[in-house]
This record gives structure tokens, C-alpha cells and sequence, in this order.
């Protein structure tokens, strides 16, 4: 089950000047495995359900997050992931050192960075889901927000 809908995600897009390119439904679910394989605060409010969420025990800045919900949060991180995604920043996707020097000519040289990839990622994700995390942090490759 995704948390937000085809049209939420249009609608979100919409409203932050971006215009998606794939297939909501595809985005979504691809942004949804990643939302799912997260460490989350709390459990589970049925142990037999498929998704991290809804979850019983979560307390944000004070407050306990009904247990029949979904937090908007969590919802608008998987559409940010989603458009993340639509422009080429899957965080599952494989790392590929990126080149750091090329020559053609005569023979084919290239050169790759020490210790680095090929893709960024959108902080916007982590910093909706930063609160909903266990320890607070979420890292991909060297990037992490930490709950503060």
C-alpha cells in the first residue's frame, strides 16, 4: 500500500514548480520501498501488517501520533522521494564512482573520483522524516540529517 495517491503527488509537484515526467504510480512506488526499509520510532499497530505505518508509540515535539494515521510527514516524504526520483536521485540506485577526468583521442583514458558516486540526493526527504526516526538520522552514502 502507498501512503500518498497519483493525484497528491501531481497536486504536491505542482505546487513546488516541478512538472513529473514518469508515471506517478511507478514514482511512487519506488519511493515507497525506500520509505519502507527505514527505521522508524514506535511499532507496528498490527505486528501482521505489511507497511511501517500507521504506528502506535510515536511522540513528535510532545505529541502522540494516533495510531490510525498516517503521518502527513511520511506522506509528503515519499511524494518528495518521489520527484527525487523523477529527476534521476534514486537512493537504491547502484553507485558508479563518478569520472573525474576523460581523454579521447588516440586511446581512451579515464580517471574516477576516490570514494565518490554519481548521484545526490534531495534533503527535503530527510528532513520531513527526520523526526519518525530511530536515532533520529538517515544516511545516503555520506549524506545524513540528524535529529537535532
Amino acid at each position: 500500500m502507498l501512503y500518498g495517491t497519483d493525484t497528491g503527488l501531481q497536486n504536491y509537484a505542482t505546487a513546488r514548480g516541478y512538472t513529473l515526467e514518469k508515471t506517478p504510480s511507478i514514482l511512487l512506488t519506488l519511493a515507497h520501498d525506500y520509505i519502507e526499509s527505514l527505521l522508524y520510532i514506535g511499532t507496528k499497530t498490527v505486528d501482521t501488517q505489511p507497511d511501517q505505518w500507521p504506528r502506535k508509540g510515536v511522540n513528535i515535539d510532545g505529541i502522540e501520533i494516533s495510531s490510525l494515521i498516517v503521518p502527513q510527514d511520511i506522506i509528503d516524504a515519499e511524494y518528495q522521494l518521489a520527484i527525487a526520483i523523477d529527476n534521476g536521485n534514486d537512493p537504491t540506485a547502484v553507485i558508479t564512482p563518478a569520472i573525474k577526468e576523460e581523454e579521447i583521442a588516440n586511446q581512451v583514458r579515464v580517471e574516477y573520483q576516490d570514494g565518490q558516486g554519481n548521484r545526490s540526493f534531495d534533503p527535503k526527504v530527510l528532513m520531513k522524516l527526520r523526526k519518525y526516526l530511530v536515532n533520529g538520522t538517515v544516511g545516503i552514502g555520506n549524506i545524513g540529517v540528524s535529529r537535532g
